[in-house]
């Protein structure tokens, strides 16, 4: 029995997971992330991610954050001019009104929250920092690549360490979908929670905003085990905790980072040292007020808290890992970027690509077979995509990395694609004399392809695309990365489609952003995960 999408590179029998043939094999790489927001802030910026994309990352991107008449002064005369300088008005006040509601400046009294709170969900493994028997509990939703959240880290920590024992601070992950280094650096705090290693790796990630691309030679100088670390970041548990985060925060009212509930009250934004002793100390006098003692007191107030407020769901409208696919054993993870080499592949479509899709195939894999047609597809209907192409033939394949190398024999004269699509068109007679047969059809130097193909540095190409495979998480024919990002199974035209118009907007960002067009896989490189396996890299 095989796989209905994809053919897997333990064995040919089918897995329970199988995705259905005509289907996206990775919803979740279409939709984990959007293009980044602007995240600069002006020099006197939002100290709260509550603001919008026009003064920072910590909600979705709204038109609503771009004001009319706001930055402009009306001209002068007429009835039209009157109005518009009304309206000018009017939409200055707005902005005034909604820049004094979401941010939060140091050198202003903090007000103080009361009347009804609200209760967190806690699993009881969330990082803490203090006892549990404070009088104050400070439950904080962050995301690490948020800089507001990492700007109110330090003044809640130095307040915190002001109350001693009397306050603690419970961290829950809130990875707001269209940042694109969140979900991956909340995967790798988890992963350091639970090997002892979370505040460590907290600081580290906040200096970083989320890039772990350099994160095993990090956990390898916290003393922690690189493979035993990334097999934690990358299971079922780690997503679950953060589902459940978020999940949490969503019934919390949170709407974007930073956002804490003190003792069940909500406070958005960052605050200053001196803002946050205020809450601490009024939240810690009217829990003593309660008559309650230390160790009851928490449970005291949550008696008669809120479940929910608001719509009780998460910014997205769903956990994180709603749409992903249940992932085999050392498979790639939708969500994260991984480093993936094209240099000295061969490759179709564009020179200077917004888009780069890197498959792993197998010449003698029937649903490789579905997938060739789809590749061509991509490169006539999309001038930005270049597809690159590494072997992998399945050792259940008898005649699979014979192919690979005719192919490669191909490609140092120039003709790789089209013994692609011949090698694929005969796939059911596959050997030797095939092979031969469609290099003369090609018109290839025989005499150089036959050499070729004895050439043992082919195989040594072939077994550094699959030593690459396995340490990227590739465990089934095919499998695809759309800008570093997975996507596995045979793709139809339309759904390999969708994963690259969200590719491409991210990456047109970069452009916008002064990335030339040539290095743009080079930069989003720069911030990927070398791989879910241990293993040496490949070229």
């Amino acid at each position: 029995m095989t796989d209905t999408t994809s053919h897997t590179s333990q064995d040919a029998s089918t897995p329970a997971d199988a995705l259905a043939s005509d289907g996206p094999a990775s919803a979740e790489a279409s939709t984990a992330d959007g293009p980044v927001s602007a995240d600069a802030p002006a020099a006197d910026g939002p100290a709260t991610a509550e603001a919008s994309t026009a003064g920072g990352p910590g909600q979705p991107p709204s038109a609503a954050s771009d004001s009319p008449g706001a930055s402009e002064p009306p001209s002068r005369g007429g009835a039209g001019s009157t109005a518009l300088g009304v309206l000018g008005f009017v939409a200055a006040l707005g902005v005034g009104f909604f820049a004094g509601k979401w941010i939060t400046r140091p050198d202003t009294p903090v007000e103080i929250v009361e009347g009804d709170r609200v209760r967190v969900a806690l699993r009881g493994d969330e990082p803490q920092r203090g006892p549990d028997d404070a009088w104050v509990t400070v439950i904080e939703f962050a995301d690490f690549e948020c800089p507001y959240c990492a700007k109110g880290a330090g003044p809640l920590g130095e307040a915190l360490d002001d109350l001693g024992d009397d306050a603690r601070l419970i961290f829950k992950h809130y990875p707001l979908p269209f940042h694109s280094r969140a979900m991956p650096a909340a995967r790798a705090a988890y992963a350091a929670q639970q090997m002892g290693k979370f505040w460590e790796l907290h600081d580290w990630l906040y200096e970083r905003r989320g890039d772990v691309g350099d994160l095993r030679g990090h956990v390898a100088s916290l003393g922690l085990d690189p493979d035993a670390f990334m097999k934690v970041m990358f299971s079922d548990e780690a997503a679950t905790a953060i589902d459940d985060d978020m999940l949490a925060g969503g019934k919390a009212g949170v709407s974007g980072t930073p956002a804490y509930v003190v003792n069940g009250h909500l406070y958005r934004g960052a605050k200053s040292e001196e803002q946050w002793r205020a809450i601490l100390e009024a939240e810690r006098d009217a829990a003593k007020k309660t008559g309650a003692s230390r160790e009851n007191v928490y449970a005291t107030l949550m008696k008669d808290a809120k479940d929910q407020l608001g719509d009780g769901k998460p910014v997205g409208g769903k956990k994180p890992s709603a749409n992903a696919p249940k992932r085999r054993p050392g498979e790639a993870d939708a969500s994260v970027r991984y480093k993936v080499p094209t240099a000295g592949r061969p490759a179709l479509g564009a020179d200077e690509p917004l888009v780069t899709v890197v498959v792993f195939s197998d010449f003698q894999c029937p649903f490789c077979k579905r997938l060739a047609p789809v590749v061509h597809d991509v490169v006539k209907n999309n001038p930005d995509v270049r597809v690159v192409f590494r072997q992998m033939p399945l050792p259940s394949h008898t005649q699979a990395r014979q192919a690979a190398k005719a192919a490669l024999a191909a490609h140092r004269q120039g003709k790789f694609w089209e013994m692609h699509d011949k090698l694929f068109a005969v796939q059911s007679a596959l050997g030797q004399g095939t092979f031969r047969q469609l290099a003369q059809d090609l018109g290839l130097d025989m005499a150089r392809f036959e050499k070729d193909l004895a050439d043992p540095e082919l195989d040594a190409l072939i077994d550094q695309d699959m030593a690459l495979a396995k340490q990227v998480g590739v465990v089934a024919t095919p499998s695809s990365f759309v800008n570093g990002r997975y996507v596995r199974g045979a793709q139809t035209s339309t759904s390999l489609q969708s994963v690259i118009e969200q590719a491409r907007e991210e990456a047109q960002a970069l452009v916008d952003e002064g990335t030339p067009r040539a290095q743009v896989y080079d930069k989003l490189q720069e911030h990927a995960l070398p791989g879910v396996q241990a293993g040496e890299g490949a070229p």
